[in-house]
């Protein structure tokens, strides 16, 4: 072990999750995780020690507030940069292990003065995230290019990942410092698995077997984990040569004496610290908040921890109302009796917080006045301290919260979260089959991803599981098939939410669905509280038919060109040279065609009542209720009808004219009025000669034009029919007939087919005259 003062000796002070501005809106609470940080840096300082490293989330979120930040940035520049000599030196590639801009670490900075260098890694709460075009930044890049800490363990690959170590010598005492930022567990695990996380060590030549190897990893660890079924980082995982591990991410305290404890497989020891700063209320976060000093000299080591004492006090209790016998279920006053029992458990809480806080004083020996009272940051009211109490009240009525948190307002830091009522879980029922028989009970997958008990929704421990709960949940379970929200946008968010700890993911991705499907219902004037379900579920059809409409056209367009030489044409699967880009050119516009006419079939089909026949005065209500004007009187000029008239004429024209296209054995109910006079002029019916094709030349052209308008028209909203029939003319319409941006795309069209067009007026060419939005 390491004895006395000695030049050979590399002190290294530890800390890990610090979580810098966790509930910075609280004017109780906002200064506890700023505090806690102060007299770590101020521990390290007075222990004079070498270097200070990190082992993850500095920061609670991944986009810091400016407040936070700036308190950041001055807690380091005062305890960090100053004229004391950096006693160690780096022997390895420093810029391969540093991400600082400047290439170098920061005290060896030719314009600063460096007193205490910070290493750190980050954590899931401060990971890269990527911000549109650029490159995936953290917010301890900011830190690291103002040259106040050497940020390292960064890993850019998410197929392999190799560790390459910090080597750092002073005297004879060499440190190899293996850092691994947060990442995926089950892309880590994965990873591990097959081998594919390697430790680049230093050469035989170098030296070694002659340095200590330090690993600062953040991730979750076997120890707590492994009863949710997770991927997470085994003991074994990691090499047997490691000397010590610092683990990062876990935030319960294990380190109580000045001995590590033994790995689970391996000789190495690990140091789990644990957090600085209470975010949970479980059990976990109750222990003593610890960091540590860390003294190697060559081959030998020890540790000494330091308890923190800018740590608000906390008390954690769980209770069954079933195990007090003086509360019976069936007492009409039971209510009251609940209370006031509750109100002795939260009583003898805060006593107890107080008094182990006062112990702790006594233990430490020091004068804790004189340690607290030169900090800049301090707990606000200490002795107010936070409380858990867990309550299972199965057969009991539930408590107003609220209201009975209100009676200690003034003692305790957390009355709004203070008690949490729970029951304990029942067995699933009985899920029918397809075929509606009862079987047996489905087995709870979701449940198995979190832990036995309810404490996992608070200490994370099946956090980084409820995205893929969620997905899976969505997935077996049809009846929870959503009507608005996407599952793999919902599920993409989730990720980002809870393993970037992305505040507005949720919100942002609600507000975008939101926005796309209000510009599709307020277009249409027919949409009302009676029948907004249905005009959402048409809204969500149209997005699907949508896709499959750009699809076609992406077939379309790789449809090759006149000369191509032999393919293979399409379905019918015949090697043909040049007439196989008709057969296919024709293949598509027939399925575009008859998806028209199915369309037409099942919006005439909605009209008919029993036995076929067809209502014209119900299909006219529904094309009213379905279209607004102009899109009906657009309809009405494509069926070559007159479109003169209000909204309902119009209507009342197409309907007709539809029921003069249903079958002998459907129109018959009909009624005369489809012969008879009434009163409407009309154009002649649009031909129904099988349409002759159009040559590429004049397709191409088109389709160019067609692509120059979609990248202008991005906000366009999509028409109804997958196909619009336009009649081929020697020359474009007038100007006034092409002023909007549609009438402009189908004049360009117009003009290229009347390139290659017969003169037959006649002729209907089909084109597709959807965008892609």
């Amino acid at each position: 072990m390491v004895e006395g003062d000695d030049p050979d000796i590399l002190r290294i002070y530890i800390a890990t999750d610090t979580h810098l501005g966790f509930c910075e809106r609280d004017p109780l609470r906002g200064d506890d995780s700023f505090a806690a940080f102060e007299e770590v840096l101020n521990l390290a300082k007075k222990s004079s020690a070498d270097l200070l490293l990190h082992g993850g989330d500095l920061y609670d979120e991944a986009k810091p507030s400016p407040h936070t930040v700036n308190r950041t940035m001055d807690m380091l520049s005062r305890y960090c940069l100053g004229d004391d000599p950096v006693a160690f030196e780096v022997i390895s590639d420093a810029q391969h292990n540093f991400r600082n801009p400047s290439q170098m670490p920061n005290w060896m900075h030719p314009h600063l003065n460096v007193g205490m260098p910070v290493l750190m890694i980050h954590g899931n709460h401060d990971c890269p995230t990527k911000s549109g075009e650029f490159e995936p930044l953290s917010a301890l890049d900011q830190l690291a290019t103002a040259n106040l800490i050497n940020y390292f363990g960064v890993s850019d690959r998410v197929d392999s990942v190799d560790i390459s170590p910090v080597l750092i010598r002073k005297g004879n005492t060499k440190v190899a410092i293996y850092g691994l930022g947060w990442q995926r567990d089950d892309r880590l695990n994965r990873m591990w698995t097959k081998k594919q996380v390697r430790f680049l060590r230093p050469t035989e030549e170098d030296g070694q077997s002659a340095f200590f190897n330090i690993f600062v990893v953040h991730q979750n660890r076997e120890v707590r984990s492994a009863r949710a079924g997770r991927s997470v980082v085994y003991d074994s995982m990691i090499p047997n040569w490691m000397d010590v591990v610092v683990w990062g991410h876990e935030h319960e305290c294990r380190v109580q004496s000045d001995q590590p404890e033994q790995s689970a497989a391996g000789s190495f020891r690990v140091m789990q610290l644990g957090s600085s700063v209470a975010t949970a209320l479980v059990p976990g976060e109750a222990k003593r908040k610890h960091v540590a000093l860390l003294e190697v000299r060559q081959d030998q080591w020890r540790m000494q921890p330091h308890a923190l004492q800018q740590v608000r006090p906390f008390a954690h209790r769980e209770l069954s109302l079933r195990n007090i016998p003086e509360l019976d279920k069936n007492d009409p006053k039971v209510e009251d009796e609940i209370v006031a029992v509750l109100e002795s458990q939260v009583e003898e809480m805060i006593q107890e917080a107080l008094e182990q806080d006062a112990g702790y004083e006594q233990e430490d020996g020091i004068d804790v006045q004189e340690r607290r009272g030169g900090y800049t940051y301090k707990i606000k009211e200490r002795h107010r301290p936070l409380l858990r109490l867990r309550v299972e009240h199965a057969g009991f009525p539930a408590i107003r919260v609220s209201q009975f948190a209100s009676r200690f307002m003034d003692r305790i830091a957390n009355p709004g979260d203070m008690l949490m009522l729970h029951k304990k879980k029942s067995v699933a029922p009985p899920v029918k089959d397809e075929d509606g028989a009862a079987g047996a009970s489905r087995p709870n997958v979701y449940r198995s991803m979190l832990l036995d008990d309810d404490d996992n929704l608070d200490d994370g421990a099946g956090v980084e599981n409820i995205s893929k709960m969620v997905a899976l949940r969505l997935a077996e379970d049809k009846q929870l098939d959503m009507k608005l929200l996407v599952t793999p946008e919902l599920t993409g968010a989730l990720e980002e939410f809870v393993e970037r700890n992305a505040s507005h993911a949720i919100e942002d991705m609600v507000e975008k669905t939101l926005i796309k499907t209000q510009r599709k219902l307020f277009g249409n004037r027919g949409v009302s509280n009676d029948n907004l379900d249905a005009s959402v579920d048409v809204v969500r059809g149209e997005a699907t038919q949508k896709a499959e409409r750009i699809a076609l056209r992406k077939r379309m367009q790789a449809l090759p060109e006149e000369g191509a030489g032999e393919h293979k044409a399409g379905a019918r699967g015949r090697d043909r040279g040049g007439e196989a880009e008709v057969d296919s050119d024709e293949e598509v516009m027939n399925v575009l065609r008859e998806r028209k006419q199915k369309n037409n079939r099942q919006r005439m089909g909605d009209a008919a009542g029993e036995g076929g026949a067809f209502d014209v005065e119900k299909r006219t209500m529904q094309l009213e209720k379905q279209y607004k004007a102009p899109e009906l009187k657009k309809l009405a000029a494509d069926l070559g009808l007159k479109k003169t008239g209000n909204k309902t004429d119009v209507a009342a024209r197409i309907a007709k004219y539809e029921a003069t296209q249903q079958p002998s054995s459907s129109k018959g109910n009909a009624g005369d009025d489809d012969d008879a006079d009434d009163g409407y002029s009309r154009r002649a019916p649009p031909s129904r000669a099988k349409p002759k094709p159009v040559s590429r030349a004049a397709k191409k052209k088109s389709r160019e034009w067609i692509e120059e308008d979609d990248e202008e028209e991005d906000d366009d909203i999509v028409d109804d029919d997958d196909v619009v029939e336009v009649k081929a003319s020697s020359r474009p319409r007038a100007k006034s007939q092409r002023s909007s941006p549609r009438g402009r795309k189908r004049a360009r069209v117009n003009y290229a087919e009347a390139q290659s067009a017969d003169d037959d007026d006649d002729d209907v060419i089909a084109l597709d005259d959807d965008d892609d939005d």
